[in-house]
């Protein structure tokens, strides 16, 4: 029977410490500060960090994206060209943004650079304790595809440039198009090439969720081991599984692409490799606390999860799974409670 629950009803609901792969400290031209932030995306926060201290927006390092409802720190690097963007830095003050600088250094922190998260999350509303799995699908959560992103990346994948950009809820973008009908390409890059990468890695998500569901409907889920799936793209190697290969071609051809669609030679750094990534994810040092009265829910319960995922797993992926319902996501901005 499905528990009903309620994810990130307040914003300390959803606390996010990323397990950093500090670069080795020495002088250099890199500043490496704790983000701590809330309400934000990772990007929203670097592009308001990027205005309020005129440094520029790709002098901003960081390994991971961390969800915008929530309470999340992360570790970033700065490149300072000059010592006034140190200094404004330093004074930088935003009420949604705290920032702790821990080191200088030579290296820039990129994408993919962390060994994983610690996460901390009440889960509201409830009736009954969360089942208990041994095995649970490694997707790629709904924060990674939003409303459009995944069909804005088919559409770039497809070198349908101009519906991918009207699809695109960017004034920067809109405003181009206003003026350039005709110029959809130029429209797109008008934003930020992390943000434009995140479609087509969004539309690579999409396909690989799709290759789970499809793999597990032709295992047994009792039986089947863990094993490396693709996640389609360039150069991806050569299949040995039979049933994996079958199962990528049939992805393929439903959706009218090939492998080398995902060279992208009019947006070059749009261009997305191939990869693999696991069937299940690992769920390490997992507590879950008795369930306590809920006082933003009278009369029902709530349960503290803590645990530790690899990079790349999405923690609203195991709560849904132990949960084995879709969540109710609170638009309350503050507990409600009387």
């Amino acid at each position: 029977m499905p528990i009903p629950y309620t994810l990130k009803h307040l914003l300390q609901d959803f606390v996010v410490e990323e397990l950093s792969l500090m670069p080795e400290q020495a002088e250099g031209p890199y500043t490496y500060g704790k983000l701590k932030k809330h309400n934000l995306t990772t990007l929203q926060a670097i592009q308001i960090l990027s205005k309020g201290t005129r440094i520029r927006l790709k002098d901003f390092g960081y390994a991971g994206n961390k969800d915008k409802k929530a309470i999340t720190t992360q570790l970033i690097s700065v490149k300072i060209r000059y010592p006034d963007q140190l200094e404004r830095l330093q004074k930088f003050q935003d009420p949604r943004i705290d920032l702790t600088f821990v080191g200088k250094g030579n290296e820039h922190i990129r994408l993919g650079r962390l060994e994983g998260n610690q996460f901390c999350i009440i889960v509201r509303n409830l009736d009954h304790q969360p089942c208990m799995f041994t095995k649970i699908p490694n997707l790629f959560g709904p924060q990674r595809f939003s409303q459009n992103n995944a069909q804005i990346g088919r559409f770039i994948v497809k070198k349908q440039f101009a519906d991918a950009a009207k699809l695109m809820d960017d004034p920067a973008v809109q405003r181009f198009l206003a003026k350039h009908p005709d110029e959809p390409i130029a429209a797109i890059q008008c934003l930020p090439k992390r943000l434009m990468a995140l479609y087509v890695h969004a539309y690579q998500s999409l396909l690989f969720n799709e290759m789970v569901h499809t793999y597990l409907k032709w295992h047994s889920f009792a039986d089947v081991e863990n094993v490396e799936l693709p996640l389609i793209g360039f150069g991806m190697d050569e299949l040995a599984d039979a049933s994996v290969k079958k199962m990528v071609d049939a992805v393929l051809q439903k959706e009218g692409i090939s492998e080398r669609d995902f060279i992208i030679r009019q947006i070059p750094e749009l261009s997305a490799e191939g990869g693999s990534r696991s069937l299940f994810l690992e769920v390490k040092n997992l507590v879950v606390s008795e369930l306590e009265d809920d006082e933003c829910f009278p009369g029902k319960k709530k349960c503290v999860l803590s645990f530790t995922l690899s990079k790349g797993c999405y923690a609203t992926v195991v709560i849904d799974f132990l949960f084995n319902t879709e969540p109710t996501v609170s638009e309350a901005e503050g507990c409600m409670c009387p």
